[in-house]
């Protein structure tokens, strides 16, 4: 690569033998940017001024040598032209701001999604009850911890696009010339972003609100467990209460049909089937006390998450 084609050099300083390759080397050099440091002729030494650019590409470059030069060559010393530094410092921030931009879509399209998901997984958890419970808290809790995931990226990427879409700003107003359309495009989305900065504190005091209901769900959810688990242990006592009373059914009519030289023993067996059902009619009542407990803990913590919910507003809307 040539080093008039180097993109991050700034100066540069050319010794030529011949006024050929010194013509050939400084008309290249001039239409990509560069030009001639404003300096004085000593000895073999020749830097031209400002003038130089306009001769070279009109054909004038031997007035401008002709009497200059020496046994030593040229020496010509180039520096980058004000006006393309600021356009490669426009064109760069351009770049940066798009792919920031690009970012913000994208994170927006998640943060939407998110929010429809939740709004969802809200409506449903209303038609939930008893065992359904548990299953439908837990998806609205992960519902909220990822659309409070997504607005947080949002947010994040919403500041560096609008940092970056400052520097274009800032760019184009020390290249203010260049009537660049794709930076008027740019600026129109760093000016609709300046223009809702107040939006992106609302979003930062959202996520925080969702981010301290979470707590509550996650308690209603734990809270649903405990009346699933109290709720099988109801059925599971009952299921044991119903085989027991089978079971001194059987030992009171074995006994009432009986030989009389047998009934010592099947009143043994009457006696303990009696003692067995009243063990699991205890057990099953106190089941029936833990399970109405829990529906208590449960409704209790429903409508603490209700209050934290209420804080927030229930629909996909990213707010501006």
């Amino acid at each position: 690569m040539a080093w008039y084609d180097e993109k991050d050099r700034v100066s540069y300083i050319g010794i030529y033998k011949n006024d050929k390759d010194m013509r050939k080397e400084l008309e290249q050099a001039i239409r990509r940017g560069w030009k001639l440091q404003d300096t004085t002729t000593d000895g073999g030494h020749l830097n031209l001024g400002r003038t130089a650019t306009g001769a070279v590409l009109t054909g004038g470059l031997s007035l401008l040598i002709g009497g200059s030069r020496s046994k030593g060559g040229h020496t010509l010393v180039f520096v980058r032209d004000e006006a393309y530094i600021a356009k490669q410092r426009l064109e760069q921030s351009i770049v940066s701001a798009k792919g920031f931009y690009e970012r913000l879509a994208t994170a927006e399209l998640e943060e939407d999604a998110a929010a429809a998901v939740f709004v969802s997984r809200w409506a449903e958890i209303r038609g939930f009850a008893g065992l359904l419970r548990e299953r439908g808290e837990k998806g609205l809790r992960e519902a909220l911890q990822e659309l409070s995931k997504r607005r947080s990226a949002a947010i994040i990427a919403r500041d560096q696009f609008l940092s970056a879409g400052l520097v274009v700003k800032d760019c184009r107003a020390a290249a203010s010339s260049l009537g660049e359309t794709v930076v008027d495009d740019m600026l129109r989305n760093v000016d609709r972003l300046e223009a809702l900065a107040e939006t992106q504190v609302r979003r930062r005091a959202l996520v925080d609100t969702e981010k301290s209901a979470l707590p509550s769900l996650l308690t209603v959810e734990t809270r649903a467990k405990d009346y699933f688990r109290a709720h099988e242990r109801v059925r599971d006592f009952d299921g044991k209460r119903d085989a027991a009373g089978r079971n001194v059914e059987a030992a009171r009519n074995a006994l009432a049909a009986a030989a009389p030289g047998k009934v010592s023993g099947l009143e043994r067996r009457l006696e303990d089937a009696k003692k067995e059902l009243s063990k699991r009619e205890s057990e099953l009542s106190s089941a029936e006390a833990a399970l109405a407990n829990c529906a208590d803990t449960l409704t209790s913590a429903m409508g603490s998450r209700d209050v934290a919910m209420s804080a927030i507003p229930v629909n996909a809307d990213r707010g501006g």
